[in-house]
């Protein structure tokens, strides 16, 4: 499963989102030119060896365990326009089908929810690419990581060693429900504009609702377009319209489809949500990848998590969600 997995990875799309703090962070797969500022990440972080002797503190040490993540997991980070590579998650192999999980953010930008994205597209990348179970530790007086991760989807397995909790993501549970129609997943109450809308009022309200989309809906009802943060970023000036910088070859979903349909449409085009309609065209909600895994957390399953299958030849203890 490394492979595919790792193929899927290298063909995620960059995506922006705006963080707690209201600046532009992009999430993108780990490439050639971004090894040596994830390098820079981790050699300036302050305390090292602050959760479980990670990152190493010795120089040397460090870019050699970098350079063994970079090398044996698949890696996403996330990248600030100003400060380069501020955070990074990676799947190690395990046995089949399970991968172990860890998560670390730049000190100077923890807090500001780049963590629980980054979180959230490992969960969404796993899903998508069929693979069982996501797997990790935490260290038991973490509260605010494990309270993060059990809001991601995560369960307590039970005390690991070194006064840990491991925790698990099992991906087998939640595909039974992707066959519910996508009703039950739309968010009904969405924001949305029309396209006589300037850039300014889009971003001041993007920033308000911590939206990274917004569908483009006309006084008829139509949808016309959908305006993305990545389009806002490369809007010229405040005062431009919206008209100018949605993307108008917007991707529609119906009433009739069902999660699993819609979320193959968000991997296969890669799209972050997607507007759906009724069949006369009517604008009726949207739905994307985080209305998706907010119903599969909520979802009163039956199955209880009893163990953990297996441990990783090398410990890579996880690291609170910032």
């Amino acid at each position: 499963m490394t492979a595919p997995l790792q193929e899927m990875a290298g063909r995620l799309r960059p995506h922006a989102f705006v963080d707690r703090r209201g600046e532009p962070v992009l999430i993108r797969d780990l490439s050639g030119n971004h090894v040596e500022r994830l390098l820079d990440m981790y050699l300036a972080y302050q305390p090292r060896g602050s959760f479980n002797g990670l990152p190493p503190i010795e120089d040397g040490a460090c870019v050699m365990w970098v350079k063994h993540m970079v090398d044996t997991g698949i890696n996403l980070v996330a990248q600030s326009f100003d400060a380069g590579v501020v955070g990074h998650a990676v799947l190690f192999p395990m046995q089949e089908g399970s991968y172990e999980f860890l998560v670390v953010v730049s000190p100077s930008h923890q807090g500001k929810g780049i963590g629980t994205e980054l979180t959230r597209d490992v969960m969404q990348l796993g899903y998508e690419a069929g693979i069982d179970r996501i797997w990790l530790c935490v260290e038991t007086m973490n509260r605010v990581a494990r309270h993060v991760y059990r809001k991601c989807g995560f369960q307590d397995l039970g005390p690991a060693e070194g006064g840990e909790v491991a925790m698990q993501f099992d991906i087998t549970r939640y595909r039974d429900v992707m066959q519910r129609p996508i009703t039950v997943v739309m968010r009904t109450k969405a924001v949305t504009i029309d396209s006589d809308t300037t850039c300014s009022e889009a971003i001041l309200l993007c920033l308000k609702r911590h939206l990274s989309a917004l569908p483009v809906v006309e006084s008829n009802g139509r949808v016309t377009g959908i305006l993305t943060a990545t389009d806002l970023l490369r809007a010229g000036a405040p005062e431009q319209r919206v008209s100018d910088v949605l993307t108008h070859n917007v991707v529609t979903v119906d009433t009739r489809c069902d999660i699993a349909k819609v979320a193959r449409l968000l991997q296969s085009r890669r799209l972050r949500c997607v507007p759906v309609v009724d069949e006369q065209g009517q604008f009726l909600g949207i739905v994307g990848r985080r209305e998706i895994l907010a119903h599969l957390i909520k979802t009163d399953w039956k199955q209880d998590v009893s163990s953990h299958s297996g441990t990783s030849a090398e410990r890579h203890p996880a690291e609170a969600p910032g």
